[in-house]
Order: C-alpha cells, then sequence, then structure tokens
C-alpha cells in the first residue's frame, strides 16, 4: 500500500509511459483493479488509525487541494469506518464561510480568511468535549450564510470528519486544546518518457478539475484554466505550508487514469493550452495535450462505478 516507507513512496511516484501503456495493452482489467485496490488499501489503513486514536482524537481534519479528491475520499473513509464500526459524520468547511458583506475588503477567495475561524475553532473544540454545535449552511448563491443551523453531537464511539482546503491550516489546528487527526490527500504521480518528467501532480488535478467543471458546473476549459494562476497562488500560500500536519498522506493517483482522459481532451482544450493563453505556460502545461495522446486510449465505461474518478468524469 502507498502509506508505508518514505523511500517506497518515493519510488512508486514515478511511472514510466512505457510501464503504463504495457500495463493497458497487457491486461487492463487488472491494472485498473489493482490500481484501485492500492487506493482502497490505504483508506482501509487510515480508518483502523483512526480508530486506534478514538479515546484522544474524534476530530478528523482531511485536506487537499484543487482536483485532489478530497470529497470522494472522505466518503469513502466514512464508508470504511462504518464497516468497523465507528459511525462517521462528514462536514463540509465550506459551509463555514463567512456571509461576503462580513469578509474584509481585498482577501483573496482562496484564503483561510474567508472562513469563520473562532467558530471552526468553537466547533472543533466542542465536538472533542461531547458538546452540541449548531452546524451553519452556506448558500452559494446568494453568498450568505443562511439563518436555518443544524445541531450535532458525537458520541465516544463516533467521528466526524471536516473537509476543506484549509483544514491543517494552523488557525484550526493548533489553536484547539484537543488536537485533531490530519489527513492529506493528492495525486503525487509523476509520468517520466525518456528520462524526463512529462506529468507532474498539478497538470493531473488541472485535467480533473477542468473535466468535472465543465460536466458540474457548465464551465469551459477556458474559465477553468483562468482560473488556475490563482488556485495555484492559492495552494502555495495556504495549503502546502501546512500539509506537514498530517498524520497520514494518501495518495489518490490513479495510475490508468491519463489514459482516460486522453479521448476526453477536444480541440478548445488544447488550442488553449498550446497558445500559452492565461499564462498556462508557466505551469509547463502548454504541451499537455501532445503529452496525454500519448496514453493509450481508455473507455470511461472501463473506470469502476465506485472509483474516485467517478468525481470527476461522471456517472
Amino acid at each position: 500500500m502507498r502509506t508505508t516507507g518514505k523511500l517506497d513512496r518515493l519510488y512508486r511516484n514515478y511511472k514510466s509511459l512505457e510501464h503504463i501503456n504495457r500495463r493497458v495493452r497487457k491486461d487492463l482489467e487488472g491494472f485498473i483493479l489493482e490500481t484501485e485496490e492500492d487506493y482502497k488499501n490505504d483508506i482501509d489503513y487510515t480508518a483502523e488509525y483512526i480508530a486506534s486514536k478514538i479515546n484522544d482524537a474524534r476530530v478528523v481534519m482531511l485536506s487537499g487541494p484543487s482536483g485532489s479528491g478530497k470529497t470522494t475520499s472522505a466518503e469513502k473513509l466514512s464508508d470504511a469506518l462504518e464497516k468497523i464500526g465507528i459511525k462517521a459524520h462528514m462536514l463540509s468547511m465550506d459551509n463555514y464561510f463567512l456571509s461576503r458583506c462580513d469578509v474584509i475588503e481585498g482577501v483573496d477567495f482562496e484564503s483561510p480568511l474567508r472562513l469563520d475561524i473562532p467558530l471552526l475553532q468553537n466547533h472543533i473544540e466542542a465536538l472533542s468535549t461531547n458538546a452540541t454545535i449548531e452546524v451553519p449552511e452556506y448558500d452559494f448563491l446568494t453568498g450568505l450564510r443562511k439563518k436555518e443551523t443544524k445541531a450535532l453531537r458525537i458520541n465516544t464511539d463516533e467521528v466526524v470528519i471536516f473537509e476543506g482546503i484549509h483544514a491543517l491550516n494552523c488557525m484550526f489546528i493548533e489553536k484547539v486544546c484537543h488536537r485533531p487527526i490530519g489527513i492529506y490527500v493528492s495525486p503525487r504521480m509523476r509520468v517520466t518518457n525518456g528520462g524526463s518528467i512529462i506529468i507532474q501532480p498539478e497538470s493531473i488535478r488541472f485535467l480533473r478539475r477542468s473535466l468535472r467543471d465543465k460536466r458540474t458546473r457548465g464551465a469551459s476549459f477556458e474559465r477553468t484554466l483562468g482560473l488556475w494562476e490563482s488556485v495555484i497562488k492559492g495552494e502555495l500560500e495556504h495549503i502546502m505550508p501546512n500539509k506537514w500536519r498530517a498524520d497520514i498522506v494518501i495518495d489518490t493517483t490513479m495510475e490508468y487514469e491519463l489514459g482516460v482522459y486522453a479521448p476526453l481532451i477536444d480541440e478548445e482544450f488544447s488550442n488553449l493550452l498550446v497558445s500559452g493563453e492565461y499564462m498556462g505556460y508557466r505551469h509547463n502545461m502548454e504541451n499537455l495535450t501532445c503529452e496525454i495522446k500519448r496514453f493509450e486510449p481508455i473507455s470511461r465505461n472501463n473506470v469502476p462505478e465506485e472509483s474516485l474518478l467517478r468525481e470527476f468524469i461522471g456517472k
């Protein structure tokens, strides 16, 4: 599994294009099942770890950058905990956004300062001590927090999973008496060809988000690329400096996933990246579509319905 020794993780983080294509051609079904099983093992290991700490920590903070698969990982972790007898409650940190009228002027949209920090600190501490909280709900259409709340209290044999990009920020973890368990998820695979890296984890996340946002939000690839510079800036400032606080790191890469994306990349996507528009070239993505075409194409029908990739390509 991928949560073992440091040298072992480093080795697995690099895969050659030749290796991936050979596995696809030789035994696609076996390759997919093996990759999915690796990820499942990581989730199961994490659930067992949380269970071993439940007497000391019943709050879990799950973080990861855009396109990392946070939502699916949180759901699968919840399911894995349920299977070993621990009920898990899931809370999205998005619901702790301040109403837009309460945000300090000039605060970047990617900043944790857009969250209600004192309320989050209070709720993490309260849940750790069996107190009841009133969970807020944020309306993204109006940009306001709703008046309605939902009461939540967890028992001694239950946990709550906070999921969000800022879940490992020191503002939330280090400022409470009862330190939560920290989980960081993200794709970590780098693909090499001829000794050079041709695909970085950031590019995998960009592909995931582009496909998901086009499918679920009607956002063009142009819009996603236009936002990407700000997204990366926010990650470097607010997410990456905090990931060392994680007790466990889960690699959400599916080794076969680039072959799935190959047939889904259209001409609009290719033209945008090749032109370098919206400074996509700053992230070494101007050749991304050419590199993607090197992968043996895989039909989305081969992707298991319960796969993390369904978060991005749809059911």
